[in-house]
């Protein structure tokens, strides 16, 4: 199993955050603010990168900065975070982990409509441009992706990469990294809002599922 950490755009809606299209075109390319390499995928792709739906998760990571993500064969766990930036409530915090993750290429659109049904105004511009909606990446099961945005865990880049982190969008960590990241989740739902809560279990059904994903491959007996 590898880890992989992700920088992607904060999401500004009210809804909640990384589980709808945008209304349209000008607000899929307003929410957009990290700098791609490729214009073409200039834009809010990861908008429904925590939609969940019968058919699991349907998401977009910028994946062109690392090799070692683009492999069919593996499963791997993602956890996203937002970039920095100028907003201090919606940069640099813990968008999200998702586990069971396989590469999927580069999909274009035609598969969102597993998801319902995208605004009119976005799609006919997306059409328009010649430039659909794309996801590279499944997550098979919803009961394993737990959006976190909402929980405002901070310091997200320090504590999931580290002082060493290059520059890129994607980041391969260690596990003992990847450790550091389920001590501050743990000591976000250690708060008593969160305590026993729908994310709080689906958390735990996680870690028990990555553990034994971990103990199968490794034969470890890592402490997550």
């Amino acid at each position: 199993m590898k880890f992989f950490v992700a920088i992607l755009n904060p999401d500004p809606r009210e809804k909640r955050p990384y589980s709808s299209f945008p209304k349209d075109y000008n607000e899929f390319q307003s929410i957009s603010s990290r700098q791609s390499q490729n214009k073409h995928e200039e834009g809010f792709y990861e908008c429904v990168n925590f939609l969940e739906t019968d058919y699991g998760i349907l998401g977009f990571i910028p994946m062109w900065e690392n090799k070692a993500i683009q492999d069919y064969e593996i499963e791997f766990v993602l956890i996203s975070i937002s970039c920095k930036g100028n907003n201090n409530e919606l940069n640099d915090r813990f968008i999200g982990i998702q586990a069971g993750c396989k590469y999927e290429g580069r999909i274009d659109g035609s598969g969102y409509e597993r998801l319902g049904p995208m605004p009119r105004a976005l799609k006919e511009s997306l059409d328009k441009k010649g430039s659909p909606l794309l996801y590279n990446y499944t997550c098979y099961c919803e009961r394993y992706s737990l959006n976190l945005f909402s929980e405002k865990i901070m310091n997200a880049a320090q504590i999931a990469i580290g002082e060493n982190w290059d520059g890129s969008l994607i980041t391969e960590i260690t596990t003992n990294r990847f450790i550091q990241v389920v001590k501050a989740i743990n000591k976000a739902f250690r708060r008593e809002d969160l305590r026993f809560t729908n994310e709080y279990f689906r958390w735990e059904n996680i870690k028990r599922q990555i553990k034994w994903q971990i103990r199968q491959e490794y034969k470890s007996n890592n402490a997550i």
